[in-house]
């Protein structure tokens, strides 16, 4: 980890244990927020920074338009 305020740069070493239950508590993390959300009704998308993002949220965009039955080519058109 580095320091914001100073720059030093802290080695932090975990045990294989506390990797696991900190995986595993991310999990479940992700679940509550994924299950409250459907709830809701609300969509969720999930962004990752091993991918193009962008290119994910305008993936998901066109999904939703196609599920509202909205056209998506309608370049220039306003709603």
């Amino acid at each position: 980890m580095t320091d914001p305020e100073t720059g030093t740069v802290h080695e932090i070493v975990l045990s294989a244990r506390t990797r696991e239950r900190y995986a595993a508590a991310a999990a479940a993390q992700r679940e509550r927020t994924r299950d409250a959300l459907r709830r809701t009704g609300a969509h969720h998308l999930v962004l990752r920074t091993d991918r193009d993002w962008i290119a994910d949220i305008a993936r998901f965009a066109l999904r939703q338009r196609r599920a509202a039955g909205r056209s998506v080519s309608t370049a220039g058109a306003r709603p």
